[in-house]
Formats: structure tokens, sequence, C-alpha cells
């Protein structure tokens, strides 16, 4: 089958190597430059599914925010509907070379390129994998069901990879209500053929109303795919409750919250040495309260430190008590309390959310100080010295990020990403600073198992001392002109259109000139 395909693929290509040599080439380039300039303003979406709600939630130790969003600014580079090639069942592409290399904003022009292929004209999957895994079909016997927290829920899936193996299946259960929690299983496989089957426990769960939210697939190369888990209006498939009344632990309340602030000065602003005092009920029956975490957060932009109490609770008069001193270092700003952590001598934690559940309680507070360093890091300039190259195994890449800043953060991070659908790879760069430069630089090396694709600098972080964070959508938004950076991988021959654009493979590369010419090739 394959050598029938390269077959066709060699001579389809020799094709339109004729029709290019015998037709103008000059208006064909300037259409192509035209589209490209057009093309490279557009963004593509690499993900699919229930949308993360974007909310800092950040202890003493790290800040997660950031860290956790991929390419949290992209939208979707669409190919007019006529144009592009149809999805299998389940979310997974048909082929993939049909699909034209997407650029993320911030990844824009800096890049690195690693192509497959191991032959002259072969495509790219003779020589890597790059087809996500196909799921054929899911089922879940309880779907709509009244379930107890005795029953077991049974999920089935039939999927195969036709280029490698499947590395995990997954299945996701979430909760609709404000207090319940979910779960997730691996499935295992079941026996020959394509089945894979798990279960969960409804004793691990905790709520009324639950969902099926996510049912994903991926390779061993990295591939994934998403099955839908809603239908045409919007609503989800697969659906169940639960007997509640004995699954949702109610053992610790806390409620009635108050703050008692003490400033020293008329304006009733804190300054160093002024106290805030939280106090609140608490309701505890067949357990023992271990200790009490107040968390305190900054209402301001760039900075995303916090405060954290440790309370005292009173089991003679149910009530908690948490006192924060005003220190020198405390970040003048708004302050208010978010957070409360209740934590049990059978080692069960139970948290609140005050502003969720009073919220015309007064928990507010102000702290001034005087000479006290409000700026965030400023990004100058990113760069990595293989911009745009094709590189190979072995290939090193230095990235530098040159910033203003006066207390510097001796590390920062950055992220690479490829720049290709249904791939849930990344590859992490440590930087390090150096004073004298007042750069960070770090390097990364390419490795045999990095996905053959173009791959994008997407995603900086970069902090002071103080605790502000600057991140490279802030870069972006300073100097729109500045152009991101990217390489491609490579391991074999690349293909080029006539406007000089490189391609990892000979089908993205038809692909692409299929879809700038009205036609679309499937090989």
């Amino acid at each position: 089958m394959r050598k029938s395909v390269r077959k066709f693929t060699g001579i389809l290509l020799a094709v339109i190597m004729f029709v290019t040599a015998v037709f103008p080439q000059q208006g064909m380039a300037a259409e192509n430059n035209a589209l490209e300039r057009e093309a490279a303003e557009k963004v593509k979406a690499h993900s699919e599914g229930e949308a993360e709600k974007e909310k800092a939630f950040l202890s003493e130790d790290a800040v997660t925010e950031e860290l956790s969003r991929k390419r949290d600014s992209s939208e979707q580079d669409q190919i007019p509907e006529t144009e592009q090639l149809p999805e299998a069942q389940g979310g997974g592409l048909e082929n993939p070379a049909g699909h034209e290399l997407p650029f993320t904003e911030e990844a824009e022009g800096r890049t690195f390129m690693l192509p497959g292929g191991s032959e002259d004209i072969l495509p790219q999957a003779d020589s890597y994998d790059i087809y996500p895994p196909v799921i054929e079909n899911f089922e879940f016997e309880e779907n709509g069901d009244a379930l107890t927290v005795n029953d077991i829920l049974h999920f089935t899936v039939s999927a195969y990879d036709a280029d490698g193996e499947i590395q995990s299946i997954v299945v996701s259960v979430s909760c609709s209500d404000a207090q319940g929690s979910g779960a997730s299983v691996t499935l295992e496989k079941s026996g020959e053929g394509n089945l894979y089957a798990g279960t969960i426990s409804c004793s691990s769960l905790k709520g009324r109303n639950f969902y099926i939210s996510g049912i994903y697939a991926e390779d061993k190369a990295n591939n994934y795919v998403n099955w839908k888990t809603w239908d045409e209006n919007g609503q989800y498939k697969y659906q169940f409750t639960l007997d509640a009344e004995v699954n949702i632990d109610e053992n610790v309340l806390v409620s009635n919250f108050r703050m008692q602030a003490n400033p020293a000065n008329e304006d009733g602003k804190l300054r160093a040495g002024d106290m805030v005092t939280y106090t609140a009920d608490v309701t505890c029956k067949e357990e023992t309260i271990r200790n009490i975490v107040l968390y305190l957060y900054a209402n301001t932009d760039g900075y995303y430190g916090s405060e954290s109490i440790s309370a005292v609770y009173s089991a003679e008069t149910q009530t908690l008590t948490g006192t924060y001193t005003v220190t020198e270092e405390t970040y003048p700003a708004e302050w208010r309390l978010e957070q409360i952590y209740v934590y049990t001598e059978s080692d069960k934690c139970y948290y609140f959310y005050p502003n969720q559940t009073e919220t015309d309680a007064n928990l507010s507070f102000t702290v001034v100080q005087a000479d006290f360093d409000t700026e965030k890091p400023v990004i100058e300039d990113i760069s990595i010295d293989k911009n745009g190259e094709i590189l190979r195994a072995g290939d090193v890449v230095t990235l530098t990020v040159k910033v203003k800043e006066e207390h510097p953060s001796e590390n920062a991070s950055a992220w690479f990403y490829p720049q290709v659908e249904n791939v849930s790879a990344s590859a992490y760069v440590n930087l390090e600073f150096h004073a004298s430069a007042g750069a960070y630089t770090g390097s990364i090396t390419v490795t045999e198992d990095m996905y053959p694709c173009e791959w994008a600098l997407t995603n900086v972080s970069v902090s002071d001392k103080v605790g502000h964070f600057t991140y490279i959508h802030d870069f972006q938004s300073d100097s729109r002109k500045r152009r991101a950076q990217s390489f491609l991988k490579g391991t074999g021959s690349v293909f080029s259109s006539a406007d000089g654009r490189s391609f990892c493979s000979l089908d993205l590369w038809l692909a692409w000139i299929g879809s700038r010419r009205g036609y679309a090739i499937t090989l």
C-alpha cells in the first residue's frame, strides 16, 4: 500500500513541478506572497473541548496561572470551508497533511523546524508517526442513570493507532455543582482487538450532578485526539446523577466571615506594623480540625504574590481567628481574603471561598508603602540563535531574553511548542540571568524523539524578586512589530513553495499548494 502511495506521490510531484515550470511564476509568486502575509497575521488554536476558567491560584512557593496555560491568546486560523479536509469520527484527522503549519500570534517568526522523511520524496509519516489515534466508538453504560455512591461507572472505548501504539486513553468525569468534584481513569486494553475499558467508583465522587467532560487518546509519539462529549446544542451527551444526601461531605462548614482592620493613620490604610484580623464561624461534626490556613491575594495587575495566615480554631466557641501583620515587604495594593483551607486529622481538606459565598462581606484592606518597587520587568528583546533554521538531533538552540529590571530573579522560564494540531509535546527552557548582559539565556538540545515540525517559542515567564511577573504577550503588546521565533526539526528532505517557504514533508507541501490553488490532495 505504501509503495503505491509513494509511486503516486512521485508522479504527482513531477506533474506539479512540470505545471509550475510551464506557467508564469511571477503572478503566482505575488499571489502566494499576499496569501502568506494574510496567513501570518492569523492564529491557529491547538485545543478542543471544554475551555478552562482562567483564575490565579498562587501559593507561597509557586505561580501556576501562566505556567499551566498553552498559547492562551491563540485563535483559529481558518482555511475556507470548501478547502478543509474531512475529520474522522471522534475528531481524528483522516489526513493531517491537509492542515497548514499553524502559527500562534506570539510565535510568529520565532521558530525552528524539524522536518521528517528519510527518502527523496517520501511523506513525513514514513519516518515519524504524525497521525493521531482514531477513536471509533465510546460507550458509557450508566449514561442518564440515577446512581448511588455504591455504584460503579463503566467505560469502553474502541480505538486504534495505524502507525504506532496507543499510550493512554483517559476518561474524565466532572461535577457541575459548586462544591462538587469529579475523577478520571486511564483505560486498560481489554483482550484482543481495539477495546479499552475502565471503571470509576461513585464513592470517589462528590456532588449530585455529573457529566463526562473529556475522552482523550494519545499515542507514543504524543499525537492525541479528543472524542466530542457534547452535542450540536452544546449540551453534554453523557450525564448521570448521584444520591448526594450521603455523598456531600458537610462535616465542616465555615461561614459568617468578618474582618477588623487596625490602621495607625486616619486614612484607614495599613502600613508596616498595622494588623488586620479575620474571624468566622465554624461548624464541625465527626471531624477533628488539625489546622486552618487563610490566603490573601493582592488585587493588582502584574503582581501574583500571596500572603497566608495560620488561623486558630476554638472548639468551645466554634470560631476561627487569624491575624495578619503588615511588614515592609507587603506589597502596596488592595488585599482581600479569598480562600480558606481547613485540614482535619482524617487527612481531609475542606476549602471555602468567602468572596463567592458571602459577596456582601467587607474582607479587603489597602496597604501603602513608601519607595516600593511596583514596576514589573520589561522584556526588551527575545531571540534565538537558530531562528527559522532547519535542525536535527544533536543541534543546540540558545534563547536570549533581554530585560530591564532593577531586581531580577536569578531564573526565568520559556517553552517551545510544536506548531501542529493534536500533539501534546513541549520543550522547556530554564533561563539564567547574566547581569553583565542584562539578559537571561538558556538552551535546549534537539533530540531524536522531538516531533518533526515547526517548533515555536510561545511562552516566556520573567519575574523579579518582589513578585512581579512579565510574559511573552506583554512583550508582544509593547511592540507588535517584533516577530517571534521558531525552528524546524529535520531528518530528511525539505520541500519549498514558489515563494521560498519550506515544508517538513511532501504531503504538507502539496496540501499547501492545493489550498492556495483551490484544491486539496489526499495521499
